[in-house]
């Protein structure tokens, strides 16, 4: 049966195992939960598509609404698909995109559109499947990418490696004069 102390050694390691569990379990659980919150976040802004066909052409209209509490900011909706067949812009969208203030910033409860045209005037208008891939910062700085209503996925930048780093920094040092990069001004007149 053993001796008092002997239980209480065994108490003591049981307890002690047990501690350690739970406070691994609560860590795992914290970073789930840390997870599921990013997650969450990225869902908010969510695509509407809307298929129409005016002038013998196929038009889809890609709606990004921000049902989240913040911003979200450089949207880039990076294709569309109609079908089998990939959607293209007209010069003239590409460039209003390109200085839309809502692309940079869209507030909370606003939405942004991008309209994408069907290149085939013959493709025919029989409701095929249409899909979109963007990309996106939500509100705290993450990157997310997304593809039509599938979840989010968190696009992470590349790390910084020393060769990188020392690359950089011996290129700068080789700027002229001795690598100050201050140049005499008298060479801009």
């Amino acid at each position: 049966m053993g001796t008092f102390p002997s239980w209480l050694t065994l108490l003591a390691a049981v307890g002690a195992f047990a501690s350690v569990f739970l406070a691994w379990r609560t860590l795992v659980a914290n970073r789930e939960n840390r997870r599921e919150d990013e997650v969450l976040l990225a869902r908010l802004l969510t695509p509407r598509l809307v298929t129409a066909h005016p002038n013998d052409r196929i038009v889809v209209t890609v709606t990004l609404r921000n049902a989240s509490h913040l911003p979200f900011h450089q949207i880039v909706v990076e294709g569309v698909t109609y079908g089998d067949t990939g959607c293209q812009q007209t010069e003239s969208q590409r460039q209003h995109e390109r200085v839309a203030a809502e692309r940079m910033h869209l507030p909370p409860g606003e939405d942004f559109d991008s309209v994408w045209v069907v290149p085939d005037p013959n493709t025919p208008f029989d409701g095929q499947d249409t899909q979109v891939l963007f990309r996106y910062l939500d509100g705290n700085g993450r990157r997310w990418r997304r593809y039509t209503f599938t979840e989010p996925e968190r696009i992470q930048p590349n790390p910084v490696t020393p060769e990188d780093k020392q690359h950089f920094n011996s290129a700068m040092n080789a700027r002229k004069p001795n690598g100050t990069g201050l140049l005499d001004p008298s060479i801009w007149h």
